[in-house]
């Protein structure tokens, strides 16, 4: 048999799938822009997104630690205090905030924040529940935020 069919050997650029390997797994974690529903490259999706007809259909691409630096920026937080487990009002309010965010702006599952912000299934639902008491009561919040993202 020829050794470019051996069963036993292994081609490392099949291994591995999803986002990771359709994106070549940078090295700086920065991927690109990413919709399911779209085949095509970051780019293509990123102009699919300023399109005036679609802007509203589409989810930015906006990493968790990026949303933590916005909401500690914008309730004047340090980013550590908002991801250690406490009971201080104002860091419960900022996971709730960016738990809320998270999960209904920008499409990142309840698993993913929970490990992101170290807490557990129901951590993240309460959490999120408080975020979103608290952004619909303080529209200027929520605008001030999401203005940043858009940055």
């Amino acid at each position: 048999m020829p050794e470019s069919l051996s069963v036993n050997s292994a081609r490392n650029d099949l291994i591995g799938g999803g986002l990771k390997r359709s994106q070549g797994e940078k090295q700086n974690h920065e991927y690109e822009s990413f919709d399911e529903r779209v085949l095509g490259s970051g780019d293509f999706v990123d102009s699919l997104k300023e399109d005036f007809q679609l802007r509203g259909r589409m989810k930015r691409v906006v990493a968790l630690t990026q949303l933590l630096a916005i909401v500690s920026a914008v309730l004047a937080l340090e980013p550590d205090l908002i991801r250690k487990p406490s009971k201080n009002r104002t860091s419960a309010a900022a996971r709730g905030i960016i738990c809320h965010l998270a999960i209904y702006e920008l499409a990142y599952t309840g698993r993913e924040v929970g490990k992101f912000l170290h807490l557990g299934p129901t951590g993240v639902s309460l959490a999120s529940r408080r975020g979103e008491k608290i952004l619909k009561a303080d529209s200027v919040l929520f605008e001030r935020i999401m203005g940043a993202i858009e940055k």
